[in-house]
């Protein structure tokens, strides 16, 4: 909670990440403890959020189920590493992943300390839904470790521009095939060392391909460039320049895609793509969201194409590549589940991990949904913040059935009760008997996403204002458990704030700075408490008692796959995706100069 000058810079000037993602290069006041001038902020991505008493704040306001993603990206620490001439920072996302585990048991073995020794503290990490229900009942938070880094397990994908396979033929092998970094017994040992260390849950995609296929894409131009680099690499001078200018006395100035075309060629790619499916005619999409981004497009030749005319010399004939040039509808990710993809899945449900489908390419959750159900019992996924990628109604429909969890990206309380009306009522169309529901939020606080932003134009009645007392009154008088559990005793919250002994410090409020830090979860059950009914706190409360039912249910599975092995469906799971309807370009003329 120190100043962050050692890391950012003077002025946070070499914050790079962080930078890109908010589009504001004039850094920023790198101050912590106790002024904190300008982070913790619900904008602020690479600043902490958690720290301990924060969290502590968020179990006294109920929190009882949290699930903690170990977060890495190897293209993003290159970057920084470059930034900041530091080169021998470690930016394996595997060992990465490994570091973070051992600074989550010094945390518990902290919290501990405070309360007294060896296992008085309320935050306990948990290896089973078994123990995660014996910590609850002592009233404490337990904490599932989850991952979710773009190369897990080890393997990446190396694109290879010469390659003649489709991702749902190829081997990963090389020669004029596109080559992975890992092998099936790499592949195994790399799980086999996540489950060691006490890891529970998965994402298997995420910014960028990989070898198991293809990212749900919904960025369309830093991530974009991120996934060339991953893929095979940026050109160096690219770096450089991209360095030299981080470093000049402008950076305000700075385009990074400016950058992007360059002599010297990489063998990575960016993302090969289709038309997203639209709204409509049967199909439809969950929140109103939909599949991809429009992706931005550059001519290598620095003029502007005409719409509908760009190069296909992507994979199979389709839009992306080597040249950042797409159609001007949204486009989703061509890279659907390839061989090794079908494979690592078969063993992380004979592993009985709990499987976070988002990130994947919208198809990709079919194809995996499709193996999931032709187990049995069918095995259940999870969605925990916000189906990036896109999810349709019926794969939502389908993730219920099957004793799974979704729910969004922590949003205001307006935006989260909404989102948690339309999922309720696709799981009351559900055939009896139904699976218990509850409706849960993640934060993705650490994961380059803003928070809930300031609740402006909020009646006086609906404003939060401290302190506020929460477990008592309405809605909660309404909700027969928490009359009936001890554990949820009268609360009072004052303001959030941090101070040192001379009095100097900062203060946030909800309704002014929106979810600054994870302590203020709190003030959002207040929040909830004044824009919703009973029946909606009682969803939202139910959410870890949903969360421990799928993974039991996770572990039925696994235990039917260990009885019977893995079931696969009649369909052929590993399939193309589509082409363009005009896989060449047509003729045109440049415009003139």
């Amino acid at each position: 909670m120190a100043d962050c000058k050692g890391d950012h810079g003077e002025n946070g000037m070499l914050d790079l990440i962080g930078s890109l993602f908010v589009n504001d290069l004039d850094g920023h006041l790198t101050d912590g403890f106790p002024t904190f001038s300008d982070w913790p902020s619900r904008g602020s991505l690479t600043h902490e959020a958690i720290y301990w008493k924060w969290l502590e704040r968020a179990w006294m306001g109920g929190l009882r189920v949290m699930v903690n993603d170990l977060v890495e990206n190897e293209t993003l620490c290159e970057l920084q590493r470059n930034v900041t001439k530091n080169p021998l920072m470690d930016c394996n996302e595997m060992n990465s992943a490994a570091r973070q585990v051992g600074t989550l048991y010094a945390m518990q073995d902290y919290i501990d300390a405070q309360y007294g020794g060896r296992g008085k503290g309320w935050f306990r990490i948990v290896l089973s839904p078994a123990e995660a229900r014996q910590v609850i009942a002592e009233g404490k938070l337990a904490l599932v470790i989850g991952i979710e880094i773009s190369n897990v397990l080890d393997c990446k994908v190396n694109y290879n521009p010469l390659r003649q396979q489709e991702p749902w033929q190829e081997t990963g092998t090389g020669l004029t095939e596109n080559t992975y970094t890992c092998t099936e017994a790499s592949m195994k040992q790399q799980l086999g060392r996540l489950l060691g260390l006490g890891v529970r849950q998965i994402i298997t995609i995420h910014e960028f391909d990989n070898a198991f296929g293809g990212n749900g894409i919904f960025d369309g131009a830093i991530l974009n460039l991120g996934n060339r680099e991953n893929s095979g690499g940026i050109p160096s001078g690219d770096l450089t320049k991209i360095t030299n200018a981080l470093s000049s006395g402008s950076p305000s100035q700075i385009s990074p895609l400016g950058y992007l075309q360059s002599a010297e060629r990489p063998t990575g790619e960016f993302w090969t793509t289709y038309d997203c499916p639209e709204e409509g005619n049967g199909f439809d999409y969950l929140w109103g969201s939909s599949g991809g981004a429009t992706m931005t497009s550059l001519n290598t030749l620095g003029l502007p194409l005409p719409d509908g005319i760009c190069p296909f010399l992507g994979q199979g004939g389709r839009p992306g590549g080597l040249f950042l040039c797409y159609p001007a509808k949204k486009q989703c990710n061509a890279r659907w589940m390839t061989p090794m993809g079908l494979l690592t899945y078969k063993e992380i449900m004979k592993a009985g991990m709990i499987f976070d489908i988002d990130h994947l390419e919208l198809e990709m959750k079919t194809q995996a949904l499709e193996l999931a159900e032709a187990q049995t019992p069918a095995y259940p996924f999870v969605s925990t913040h916000g189906t990036f990628g896109g999810t349709s109604k019926d794969q939502a429909s389908r993730i219920l059935k099957n004793n799974g969890f979704i729910y969004p990206s922590l949003g205001n309380a307006p935006s989260l009760l909404a989102d948690k009306r339309e999922v309720k009522a696709l799981w009351e169309s559900l055939p009896e008997p139904r699976p218990f529901f509850g409706f849960g939020f993640g934060t993705d606080t650490n994961g380059l996403s803003a928070q809930a932003g300031p609740r402006s134009n909020v009646p006086e009645t609906k404003r939060v204002k401290y302190p506020f007392t929460l477990f008592t009154g309405e809605p909660f008088s309404s909700i027969a458990e928490f009359n009936n559990a001890a554990q949820f005793k009268p609360v009072v919250f004052n303001q959030p704030s941090e101070r040192n002994a001379a009095g100097i410090g900062k203060t946030w409020s909800l309704d002014v700075d929106g979810s600054a830090h994870y302590g203020m979860l709190s003030d959002f059950v207040e929040e909830m408490r004044q824009e919703g009914t009973a029946d909606d706190m009682k969803d939202v409360f139910n959410a870890a008692e949903r969360y421990l039912q799928t993974w039991e249910a996770t572990l039925a599975s696994k235990e039917g796959i260990r009885v019977a092995g893995i079931k696969m469906p009649a369909k052929e799971i590993l399939r193309p995706a589509p082409k363009p309807s005009s896989p060449l370009p047509i003729p045109f003329a440049l415009p003139s100069p």
